[in-house]
Order: C-alpha cells, then sequence, then structure tokens
C-alpha cells in the first residue's frame, strides 16, 4: 500500500489535470458559434427576396425578407455567383429572431460596423419611398370575402392622401387616417375599422395584393373590387346625370305619341 504522503501528492496532481482538461467558458458567446462574428450589417433592397438554406439560386427556401429588414452578415463567400443578370456574393446572415440562411448579394446593401449610426436613416428612406408606392398600389375599394371568395359585409376605401373609409353595409362610415407598420406589414388605422380591428396585413401574391388579419381566431380578408374611387364615383355620377335627363325628355313627351 502506498504512503499517505504519496497517495495525496497523486491525488492533487489528477485535480490539476482535470481542471486543464475543462475548457472555460468565461468570456465565451454561449450564442454565437466560431466563426460566425458579425462581420457586416445589412439591409435588405429588394422585394420578397429570399433567404436560402445554401448558397445556391435553387436552394430550399426557409423565409421572404422584406424591403428595409436588418440582417447582420457573419460570412461571405469567396466567388460570386449569377443570378439573372446580377453577378454578386452570397452572404450568410443572422436576422433577428434566431433565423439564419443564405442571401444573395443583389438583394442587400452592406454597411460596415463602424457605419451602424447611418442604418437608421438608409432604412428610413426607404420606408419613405415604399409607403408613397403602397399608397398607390392599396388605394381603392376593398371588399370582405368569405373562404370561397364571395363578397360579404364590409367595404373599406383607401385613398391615396392617407384617408380611408370603412363601414358594414348599409350603416355608418367610419372616417380617419391610416399609417404603415413596415415591420408586420400592416395598415394601422387612427379610429378603427368597421370589423373591429386597430389594424390589417397587407400580403402580396405575384403582382396581387391581399389584405388580412384575425379576429376572435377566425382569418378576416379583403379584396379590391375598384382601383380608382374617385374615377369610379364620376362614372355613377354621370349614371345619374343621364337618368335624370332620360326622365326629363319622357316628362316632356306628349302622353299621346304626338298625335
Amino acid at each position: 500500500m502506498l504512503p499517505a504522503s504519496t497517495r495525496i501528492s497523486i491525488a492533487v496532481l489528477l485535480a490539476f489535470g482535470l481542471a486543464a482538461a475543462i475548457p472555460s467558458c468565461k468570456g465565451k458567446s454561449s450564442t454565437t458559434p466560431a466563426g460566425e462574428q458579425v462581420l457586416q450589417y445589412g439591409i435588405v433592397i429588394s422585394d420578397d427576396a429570399n433567404l436560402r438554406v445554401d448558397p445556391l439560386i435553387y436552394s430550399t427556401r426557409i423565409a421572404l425578407l422584406n424591403k428595409g429588414d436588418r440582417v447582420e452578415i457573419v460570412e461571405q463567400t469567396k466567388d460570386k455567383s449569377s443570378a439573372g443578370k446580377t453577378t454578386d456574393y452570397w452572404y450568410k446572415v443572422k436576422m433577428g429572431k434566431g433565423i439564419t440562411g443564405w442571401l444573395f448579394g443583389g438583394n442587400i446593401k452592406t454597411f460596415k460596423l463602424t457605419q451602424a449610426e447611418s442604418i437608421d436613416s438608409y432604412v428610413n428612406a426607404i420606408y419613405k419611398d415604399e409607403e408613397k408606392k403602397l399608397r398607390k398600389v392599396l388605394s381603392g375599394k376593398w371588399w370582405s370575402v368569405d373562404v370561397r371568395d364571395d363578397y360579404t359585409n364590409h367595404a373599406l376605401e383607401i385613398y391615396e392622401d392617407g384617408k380611408y373609409k370603412s363601414y358594414l353595409r348599409g350603416q355608418k362610415e367610419i372616417e380617419g387616417e391610416y399609417s404603415f407598420n413596415f415591420v408586420e406589414n400592416q395598415l394601422i388605422f387612427s379610429e378603427g375599422a368597421s370589423f373591429n380591428a386597430k389594424s390589417i396585413g397587407y400580403v402580396k401574391k405575384g403582382t396581387i395584393y391581399r389584405l388580412q388579419t384575425k379576429i376572435d381566431g377566425w382569418n378576416f380578408r379583403m379584396k379590391k373590387i375598384v382601383d380608382d374611387i374617385e374615377a369610379e364615383k364620376a362614372e355613377k355620377e354621370k349614371e345619374k346625370e343621364k337618368e335624370k335627363k332620360a326622365g326629363k325628355d319622357a316628362a316632356k313627351a306628349p302622353a299621346d305619341g304626338g298625335k
């Protein structure tokens, strides 16, 4: 049997060996893997930009990003690739919700880490341009539809000057001004709406926009039926004038047909 002093020395050596074998976590991030430090910042500059699993144009799509979305760039491909008529790098990016994927360089504007302060003004300029475009695209008369796309009872009139009217068929109109929440892709109504909501989302499918939200767990959707409300009103006024004139002409005509 070994002497007590020898056993103590071996125990001390083993303890030091174990301590050296266990890596220290001090100063290391628990959320950022090695080699994925932020290299640059990026702002999405295209509508419906595809975030993909791999840096390939045919790779599986993870998500659709909106113009103005902010990302962190953690990697860049060594060589450029072509997508349509554009040649650029692919960037591996991280989003605020922890989603990571590859974004083609033609869909993103990059900023150095030292340019962080200029990002807000750039995004605000994008949103200002988007607001102008969306006001024009969304303006018109919208009508609620059911799951079969049949029209129901709610109407929404959106005007390019930032005003709106909302009403239930045959009832009093709610009038106010609308604004945009670009992060959530929503129209915000200053005075609410006839369908008991303060906002409604806008979704683009191809070249067509839809308005939709959830009300008490139900999907509420609206479909545009008139692009130019003012032109529709002018046309209705013309029809009224024609009917009025026809009525007057009929009243002037002799009752016996002129005999």
